[in-house]
C-alpha cells in the first residue's frame, strides 16, 4: 500500500512537472499559428451583401461589436454603432473587450491586410500574433468557409471609420496562458455546403452561428446561466426531443420563433419573463430557408430529456 502511494504521489508530480512544462512553453512559444494569407479579396457588391448578411444575421458579430438597447424585447442593434461599441463582457473572468473592426487605419482594421483579418475571424490570431480570447468564437468560425469569410472581409471594409481606441483586455493567470493554447491554424481550403442538402448546410449555419457555444455541444442547453438586471437566465434545450425540448415544434413554428422578432415593436420592453441573452434580434433576420435548414439539422441531432427552466429563481440557480 505504502508503495502505492508513492507510485502515486510521483505520478501526480509528474503530470504537475509536465503542465508546468507546458504551460510555461506556451506561454513562451506564443498560439500556434501560420503567417496570413497575402490574398486581397476583390469587393464586388455580391460579396459585400452576402459579407452583410452573415455579419448581422448569422454570424452575429454585432451581438458583440456594436450598442445594443438591451431592455427591449428584440435587443436592437443601436443605428451607427456597427463595428465599434467599447465596453467589455462582464460575464467573461477578468477583463474582456471588444474591438474596434471598422476601417478606421490606426483604431480599427484599417492597416490590416485582408488576409490578417480572415486568419483573425477563423484562426484567433492578431495582427501582432496574439491570441484572440475565445469569446470572440473563432472555433466556431473557423468552419466558415473560404468564400464567406471573404464576403465578411469584403463587408466589414464598407463599415464607416470609428477613431474610438478598444478598451484593453486582461486576463488573470493561468487563463491568460491557456488562451494561447486554443488557436489552432486551419491545414487547408474550406469548402462551402451545397445549399441544396439542407441538413448539410443547416449543420454549417448552427456552427457559424455559434449555437453549440449557448446551448451546449449537445444543444441541451441549462449549461450556461447568466445573471441579468431582470434576474438569471439560462439556455434552452434546442434538441428533438419531444417533452423538453423542440421535438413538438414544426419548421414552420421554429421559423416564425425567430421572425416574430422582426415584428415587434422596439419600444415592447423585457420583463423577468421574457428576459434572453440570445440575439434574437440579429437572428430573426436570417431567410426562412437558411432558418428552416437549421431546422432540419437540429431534428438529426440526438433528443436528450432534459428539463431546462429558461428563467430559474435565485434559488433554484443556486440548488444547481
Amino acid at each position: 500500500m505504502k508503495k502505492f502511494f508513492k507510485y502515486l504521489g510521483l505520478g501526480l508530480g509528474g503530470l504537475l512537472v509536465l503542465l508546468g512544462v507546458g504551460l510555461t512553453g506556451v506561454q513562451v512559444l506564443g498560439p500556434r499559428s501560420r503567417p496570413a494569407s497575402p490574398e486581397k479579396v476583390e469587393a464586388t457588391a455580391e460579396r459585400i451583401e452576402r459579407g452583410r448578411y452573415l455579419a448581422h444575421h448569422v454570424g452575429a458579430c454585432f451581438s458583440c461589436h456594436a450598442q445594443k438597447d438591451l431592455t427591449s424585447m428584440s435587443r436592437p442593434v443601436v443605428p451607427g454603432t456597427e463595428g465599434f461599441a467599447g465596453g467589455c463582457d462582464p460575464g467573461f473572468p477578468g477583463k474582456v473587450c471588444f474591438s474596434n473592426i471598422t476601417s478606421h487605419p490606426a483604431a480599427g482594421l484599417g492597416e490590416w491586410t485582408d488576409g490578417e483579418v480572415m486568419r483573425a475571424i477563423r484562426e484567433g490570431i492578431s495582427r501582432d500574433g496574439r491570441p484572440l480570447v475565445p469569446l470572440m468564437p473563432y472555433d466556431a468560425y473557423r468552419s466558415f468557409s473560404d468564400e464567406d469569410t471573404r464576403a465578411l472581409v469584403a463587408y466589414l471594409r464598407t463599415l464607416p471609420a470609428s477613431a474610438e481606441p478598444s478598451p484593453v483586455s486582461a486576463l488573470p493567470f493561468p487563463l491568460s496562458v491557456v488562451v494561447k493554447a486554443m488557436p489552432s491554424p486551419l491545414e487547408g481550403e474550406v469548402a462551402h455546403p451545397s445549399t441544396t442538402d439542407t441538413v448539410a448546410y443547416g449543420r454549417y449555419l448552427t456552427t457559424v452561428s455559434g449555437c453549440g457555444g449557448c446551448h451546449g455541444s449537445d444543444f441541451a442547453g441549462g449549461n450556461l446561466t447568466l445573471d441579468t438586471p431582470m434576474g438569471p437566465v439560462s439556455t434552452a434545450n434546442i434538441t428533438p426531443d419531444v417533452e423538453t425540448g423542440i421535438g413538438q415544434m414544426t419548421r414552420e413554428n421554429f421559423i416564425f420563433r425567430f421572425k416574430a422578432y422582426q415584428q415587434l415593436d422596439p419600444s415592447l420592453k423585457m420583463t423577468p419573463q421574457t428576459v434572453t441573452f440570445m440575439p434574437w434580434g440579429l437572428f430573426a433576420g436570417m431567410t426562412e430557408a437558411d432558418l428552416g435548414a437549421i431546422y432540419d439539422y437540429l431534428r438529426t441531432v440526438p433528443a436528450v430529456r432534459k428539463q431546462v427552466i429558461v428563467h430559474p429563481s435565485p434559488r433554484e440557480v443556486a440548488a444547481n
